[in-house]
């Protein structure tokens, strides 16, 4: 009974601080909010106490006057249900300790399996696993969140690319679905703008695409590897595709994969070469000018796993994946082994890299990695 008259008291004292707190400019409550920091509880917690304060929360101008604070986002997929966790980036790449602790991050209950499949402007969209069709936006911190309306012709067991950007000119988030069509070598394009209701169908490509953990904005562009091993963007805001020149690749890189990604604002490629088991990042310093791709920087897969080795012993090879590139040219790596997941960051000046554990994670479950910034960016409506 006192935990009970504790509740109530606390509640109160609650609901009088946030009416006092209301009578305060719109401007300066505003203001206040963008204080708190985003990937802690405070927020989440703010958008629960009253009406005023979760709308204000919503605000354009809070996103506007909040710094977006990068942070490593970890799926974790189990047969249970799925998971996220987050690790704030300026925290790792000043840590000197060996290990990290990921903090899990609430999501709606209703979803319990799904993909994460695009981050843009702080907010993510997720696919539920056994709703090809079903796809959701949320502020993973804020826990804003909405269910996007079905696309009408949705072809079920076949899972679309679904890529997520913003039109700073429309002030509109879209959302593009790309359906492999598989009787033939063809991709069926359609586009969403979130709080507008109706998908709009782009048309057809001859190719497929290849699905990425984030689809690279540039220049108010999304960008694409093809099937055929091309490079091809969509303009936001006149919703058409443009093919992008290519570098010209040494002979030597025939096994290769290639990533787009984004580089001090440009765009740029990594690409894996298996058989020299290396990377070689090309940045294209102006945009469309196929003469300015240039090699930034390459590095080898043994450059990370070098701690892997001990007394004459080489650990089981692990699949490294590339998540995403630094400001300051540091490259950020993920890998597993049969115990745990690691984060990896490689200075790509200083040609060394450091490595560490990550705990707080569930183990033995199939994981990846984003680089997401979390921002309070409310979801139109």
């Amino acid at each position: 009974m006192e935990n009970l008259f504790e509740d109530i008291k606390r509640s109160r004292s609650t609901h009088e601080e946030s009416a006092t707190l209301n009578h305060l400019p719109k401007e300066v409550l505003i203001r206040i909010f963008s204080m708190l920091p985003i990937h802690s509880e405070s927020m989440a917690q703010c958008r629960c106490v009253c009406k005023t304060w979760r709308t204000l929360i919503n605000d354009p101008l809070l996103a506007h006057l909040s710094n977006p604070v990068p942070v490593i986002i970890i799926h974790k997929h189990s047969p249970i249900r799925d998971f996220l966790y987050f690790i704030d980036l300026p925290s790792l790449q000043q840590n000197e300790a060996k290990s990290l602790t990921a903090k899990e991050i609430r999501i709606p209950a209703m979803l319990c399996h799904f993909d994460l499949r695009a981050s843009c402007n702080g907010l993510l969209c997720l696919r539920e696993y056994f709703k090809d069709s079903s796809l959701h936006v949320c502020n993973p911190f804020t826990r804003d969140y909405i269910q996007l309306p079905e696309s009408a012709g949705d072809v079920k067991r076949i899972i679309p690319i679904i890529s997520f950007g913003f039109d700073p000119k429309t002030m509109e988030y879209k959302v593009c679905k790309i359906t492999k069509v598989a009787q033939r070598r063809e991709s069926e394009v359609q586009i969403l703008s979130i709080g507008r209701g109706t998908w709009r169908f782009l048309g057809k490509l001859p190719y497929w695409f290849r699905q990425e953990a984030i689809t690279p904005y540039v220049n108010g562009r999304l960008h694409w590897i093809t099937s055929d091993g091309g490079l091809i963007s969509l303009d936001l805001e006149t919703e058409e595709f443009i093919d992008i020149p290519k570098p010209d690749w040494s002979s030597q890189t025939w096994d290769r994969s290639m990533r787009p990604m984004v580089f001090q604002n440009r765009l740029s490629v990594m690409v894996e070469v298996r058989l020299l088991g290396e990377w070689r990042l090309w940045m294209m310093d102006e945009y469309g000018k196929k003469e300015s791709w240039r090699e930034a920087f390459r590095f080898q897969k043994e450059s990370i796993l070098e701690s892997r080795i001990r007394n004459g012993y080489r650990a089981p090879s692990v699949d490294v994946r590339v998540v995403g590139i630094m400001e300051n040219g540091e490259v950020l790596l993920e890998y597993c082994d049969s115990r745990w997941q690691y984060v990896a960051l490689y200075d790509s000046i200083s040609e060394t890299s450091k490595r560490f554990i990550v705990d707080g994670l569930p183990a033995n479950v199939y994981g990846k990695a984003v680089v997401h910034m979390a921002s309070p960016s409310g979801i139109p409506r």
